[in-house]
């Protein structure tokens, strides 16, 4: 064990033993408000399961990006992809991983009002952020199409009436510097402004030994958010947003963790290609890159430097009829785009090396359509949304009734080619390359009301309904080349690490054309809920809600299976919420059965890199929640969240994983029949088994204290917590191999605050015990591993200081 950890545990027992022993009344919790119904509401009044977490939950975790939410929330996961547009969130165990664009969501996420339409857009730094709530299970009532899983809601800070602002900088020891600033106040009697800008430098934390190769998972980025608060009158205000981010980035590159025992014994006895190929004809060099995780041997000198931007506008009017009546209009248009150029065979192979006899990743070919087009795939969207409401708050009845439209087009055009030294299949080696250029359109339209009717002062019936219609169309233009060697017009370019054809060469098989399709669908609620003491509630809910049809725009996509089936969850909910010991202590627990069907998401096919949309069975899940924070003292919070999941797939066949057996379930034909010959068995019943990515426990715990310094300008803040999650297995098809562990993460920080809050000096630790885990494993035998992963920073014990400046 590190000193430094040996330290800081040390400190940590320190704070936490001083904690016990303090003698302090008990304190009180603040007032937490959500909008989780789209109103301002106390958490406690609000009849859904939901973790809140603030400005302070955020810093004193030292969270400041998306992906690192997962760790905050038990019920919320994360898996990583090769692009940002790969990546995936999942709460409760329902998501919709997607690797190549169509697909639409299984979770929301709503900033400020406006819901952002792909995943791709999710991944995001955390800047001048007031609120996240993460509701759990089903929301399509209020939040629409794509909440079958959840929604995390975030509200940034407002413009300031009185002149405010502050410049904020970390740096850690695994070079990161993070700089922030804001600035925001009056402009006139009627108006205010803000500014808040960020700008991000980390090194990467993937030790590229490929001379002069750029490390993997770095990231360098910057952005800016600028909102104008407009006072028309006492009962009209205009809110206008602008945001825009760029950044520069090598996030997630694939690291090789298990070479393929088919390769034993190639080209020697005691030797594997894997291992040589990762070596760059070293095998012991090989072995060592394959034993660590956080080594990588790359030579495309473009991975390092993958592009993402995105900027967005929205305008949120909110009209005050009367003292009962409200009307709000909230329009947005955003646009995003990726570019990304991942090492396709995760190595040093090359025409010049002859890729050790594996497949080569090659910079481009020439001579077809896509001539000279270097390797890269652009993803990009853009989209248009409006929402009109209407919500009344009475006596008897709140209800909001409203309106939402958008208008989406995303376009995905992804260029790759690869030499293969040797097929068996062909005799000989071969060129392939992949050009896609496939868009699809969306227009989607939905009316909805929702209402809670007091029956008395302790008795509430609530319920809603959202309709919807949608549209989507599809277009294709896809050519796939593959030129034998012995056609005699490849022509290799060992320098450049090209393949260029002699004379023009036509497409192998080349998907053309357009499709489209409809869908009507709805989302519902309908529960109670039940005061049955002062500040403590029962509540019970069903609920359905639905993902929208999905497009399959993948590079496997064709005319005759253009849309995969809308995904639909149903859900039952009993949950509890109480204020006791002098509203001292919280506690929120829920119990939950949902059904999910027609899973929409992606799948990488066994022992190649090829991918698939399609709709992967159903869900049965049953889930425990239970969340709770104690102010034992008005200094101190001790807060702990556990959620359990019992989540198994229905009514799915899945390709064998490598080595599978008969006596291991590889015991279905291609026609989905039982047999006992090896040799007809190509699938596996995934019936009963557990739902990908999804911990049967998890849970986390933390202290928050703070020590008065009577004599002095400043008080100490200190805080501990401490995250765990159960083991997961990632693919569909259950690949034993690929199961990542259960682990657990120590985090601390320790604050010197000014007692007139003019400064803050803040360190802190992420995952103090050095606990290693990847976000995402995969197999792809003979193109990149047996099994490679991806791991991402916090995998790694990090400490950092954060300096902040308040003027105000």
């Amino acid at each position: 064990m590190k000193p430094r950890i040996k330290q800081l545990i040390g400190l940590s027992g320190c704070l936490t033993l001083s904690l016990g022993v303090a003698e302090h009344a008990l304190g009180q919790l603040e007032e937490v408000m959500v909008t989780a119904q789209k109103r301002e509401q106390n958490l406690q009044d609000v009849p859904i399961s939901i973790s809140v977490l603030t400005a302070e939950n955020l810093d004193q975790q030292s969270i400041t990006e998306t992906v690192s939410l997962a760790q905050a929330v038990p019920s919320l996961n994360f898996q990583a992809g090769f692009a940002p547009s790969s990546t995936n969130f999942n709460i409760r165990g329902v998501a919709s991983y997607t690797f190549e664009g169509g697909i639409q969501p299984s979770v929301a996420m709503v900033v400020d009002g406006v819901s952002l339409a792909r995943a791709g857009e999710f991944i995001s730094e955390l800047a001048d952020v007031e609120r996240i709530e993460v509701l759990r299970g089903p929301q399509g009532t209020l939040f629409g199409r794509n909440t079958t899983a959840g929604a995390i809601n975030i509200t940034t800070r407002r413009p300031s009436t009185e002149l405010e602002g502050y410049v904020e900088a970390s740096f850690t020891d695994d070079d990161e510097q993070l700089y922030r600033a804001r600035l925001s106040g009056p402009l006139t009697e009627t108006a205010a402004g803000s500014l808040n800008v960020f700008y991000q430098d980390r090194k990467g934390h993937l030790k590229n030994i490929y001379p002069g190769g750029d490390d993997g998972g770095g990231i360098e980025s910057w952005g800016a958010r600028a909102q104008l608060d407009l006072n028309f009158s006492d009962s009209v205000n205009l809110l206008l947003s602008g945001d825009y981010r760029d950044a520069e980035h090598g996030l997630s590159p694939q690291v090789t963790l298990v070479a393929e025992p088919s390769l034993d014994g190639i080209p020697a006895p005691g030797l594997n290609l894997r291992e040589i190929q990762q070596g760059d004809g070293d095998p012991a060099l090989g072995q060592r890159v394959i034993d660590d995780m956080f080594k990588i041997n790359l030579n495309d000198k473009d991975f390092a430097e993958q592009e993402l931007d995105s900027w967005g506008l929205s305008a949120h009017l909110t009209w005050e009829i009367d003292e009962t009546l409200r009307f709000v209009s909230i329009s947005a248009y955003r646009e995003w785009h990726e570019a990304v150029n991942p090492d396709i065979d995760s190595g040093p192979g090359q025409l010049s090396n002859g890729g050790y006899g594996l497949p080569i990743a090659l910079a481009h070919t020439s001579n077809t359509p896509s001539s000279n087009i270097p390797l890269s795939r652009p993803f990009e969207n853009e989209y248009f949304t409006q929402e009109f409401r209407l919500e009344q708050t009475g006596q008897s009845l709140d209800w909001t009734a409203g309106v939402f439209y958008t208008d989406f087009e995303e376009n995905v055009k992804e260029g790759f080619a690869l030499y293969i030294p040797f097929d068996p299949a062909f005799g000989e080696g071969y060129t392939t390359s992949v050009q896609t250029d496939n868009t699809d359109e969306l227009t989607a339209f939905s009316a909805f009301f929702d209402g809670t009717y007091h029956v008395s002062d302790t008795l509430d019936i609530y319920g809603g309904y959202r309709w919807t219609y949608e549209e989507v169309d599809v277009s294709y233009d896809s050519p796939t080349y593959l030129v034998l060697d012995s056609a005699g017009v490849s022509e290799f370019d060992l320098d450049n690490n090209i393949v260029n054809f002699t004379d023009p060469v036509p497409p192998a098989v080349h998907t053309v054309g357009e499709a489209d399709a409809d869908h009507t669908d709805w989302s519902a609620r309908l529960g109670a809920s039940w005061q049955f003491m002062d500040s403590s509630n029962l509540y019970a809910t069903v609920s359905r809600s639905f993902v929208g049809i999905g497009a399959d725009i993948s590079r496997t996509g064709n005319l005759d299976a253009a849309f995969l089936e809308p995904t639909t969850a149903e859900a039952v909910e009993f949950g509890m919420k109480t204020m006791l010991l002098d509203d001292s202590l919280q506690l929120n627990g829920a119990v939950f059965w949902q059904d999910v069907e027609d899973l929409q998401t992606s799948a990488l096919l066994p022992g190649t890199i090829q991918t698939v949309n399609l709709n992967a069975g159903d869900l049965d899940i049953f889930g425990v929640e239970v969340d709770a924070i104690w102010a034992y003292s008005d200094y101190g919070r001790i807060s702990a969240a556990v959620t359990y999941l019992d989540a198994e797939v229905r009514d799915l066949l899945q390709p064998c994983w490598p080595g599978q057996t008969i006596e291991t379930g590889c015991n279905i034909d291609v026609n989905g029949s039982p047999v006992t010959d090896p040799d007809a068995a190509v699938q596996t019943d995934m019936d009963g088994s557990d739902a990908p990515n999804t911990p049967e426990l998890a849970y986390n715990i933390g202290i928050s204290h703070i020590f008065p310094l009577d004599n002095l300008s400043f008080d100490i803040h200190g805080s501990v917590n401490y995250v765990w999650q159960d083991e997961v297995n990632f693919p569909l098809n259950g690949d034993p191999l690929l199961v990542q562990d259960s682990f657990g993460l120590l985090n601390f920080s320790l604050s010197m605050v000014d007692k007139e809050d003019r400064y803050e000096v803040t360190l802190f630790g992420r995952n103090i015990n050095d606990e290693e885990f990847y976000s995402d494993s995969s197999e792809s035998s003979g193109f990149i591993a047996r099994q490679y992963v991806r791991v991402t920073r916090g995998a790694q014990s990090f400490y950092g200081v954060r300096l902040k400046y308040n003027f105000m």
